[in-house]
């Protein structure tokens, strides 16, 4: 049904005649509801059949939004259909990115696109709505931002935690990580260091409390109940909302239990991603785009406003996060212009 739904959209793109927002939401949330999910009955063939339809139907929606005059889009209530019917589209294209990550890219590079339309119009409510849009690709980039491939722990008390901590957690197998795994690292000691000569196995993991709080802990489990509190916590640090994705390099407290001050440094190393795509992360296409259509320099040229410049503040924070981020030696090579 996906498919005939398509053409009828594909029919109708650009017209008067295609549906309305809140028609095209509840259609898009079905077709968001229809998308295979790990426990899919069917083969890859039918699976494939039905991610093309729905998938189809999304590229109809967005190339009709493409088409949008700007008298159009300021017919439209920006705050609640245009946002319903954006936020139905990435629904789709996130309960799709395991297997059509090429499909999911090309999606955000729509929305890039799409905010770039808005913040260069002649309206000012389109423009200060499409910075909000600018807004949400970069948390979105960020939550998307693949996990360091190791973290190396350095200068703490207790001598055996130093060392070199590796992804542990199911990677896909495209090479990818699934953005909604929870991510641990594990570290095994070396033997001949070790009074045992048995090596021990360390693991940097994240555990929500009862409170909801989220800790991240370096700990020893124990071999035949690990996460309990049968486990040794050596140090641990409470989270903060932009820590809880992956573990902090600093911050890190003492367990008075078994650790030793000082508490450890974490240098994150490398990322889980397939070779070559280190830098075409979610955050460097943003990125990117952002440089090479000098989106920096559209708020403080002429035609400056203090609106504007307040919701910006957000993407050059992430821009100067990115400098920092890349090793100095292909700041250069990457962001040229930055």
């Amino acid at each position: 049904g996906f498919g005939h739904l398509g053409a009828y959209f594909e029919a109708r793109v650009g017209t008067a005649s295609f549906p309305s927002p809140t028609e095209v939401k509840l259609l898009l949330d079905a077709a968001r509801d229809a998308v295979p999910g790990s426990k899919f009955e069917g083969d890859d063939d039918t699976k494939k059949v039905i991610e093309d339809e729905i998938i189809r139907v999304s590229k109809a929606v967005m190339k009709d939004m493409e088409q949008q005059s700007e008298d159009a889009l300021k017919k439209i209530s920006l705050h609640d259909d245009l946002n319903a019917v954006r936020w139905s589209l990435q629904n789709i294209f996130q309960s799709l990115i395991g297997s059509r990550r090429k499909e999911t890219y090309e999606f955000y590079d729509f929305c890039r696109k799409f905010s770039l339309k808005l913040i260069t119009s002649q309206s000012l409510p389109l423009k200060l709505y499409g910075w909000e849009t600018v807004n949400e690709l970069v948390d979105v980039s960020q939550d998307m931002a693949p996990p360091p491939a190791e973290f190396v722990a350095s200068g703490a008390g207790i001598d055996f935690v130093n060392g070199s901590y590796k992804y542990s957690a199911k990677i896909g197998e495209d090479g990818f990580v699934n953005p909604k795994n929870d991510h641990t690292y594990e570290y095994n000691t070396p033997p001949e260091n070790e009074p045992s000569g048995k090596s021990r196995k360390l693991t940097l993991f994240k555990c929500v409390m009862r409170s909801q709080q989220k800790w991240w802990f370096i700990s020893e489990a124990d071999e035949k109940q690990p996460g309990t509190d049968k486990d040794i916590d050596y140090y641990q640090q409470k989270s903060k909302k932009n820590e809880e994705n992956f573990p902090p390099s600093t911050g890190w407290i003492t367990c008075r239990s078994a650790g030793i001050d000082p508490s450890p440094f974490l240098d994150p190393k490398g990322l889980v991603v397939p070779p070559g795509e280190e830098y075409n992360t979610m955050e460097h296409q943003m990125a990117k785009w952002a440089i090479e259509n000098k989106v920096v320099e559209l708020v403080l040229g002429s035609s400056i406003h203090r609106e504007i410049v307040a919701r910006s503040t957000r993407l050059i924070t992430f821009l100067v996060q990115m400098c920092i981020k890349d090793e100095p030696s292909n700041d250069a090579r990457k962001f040229p212009n930055l």
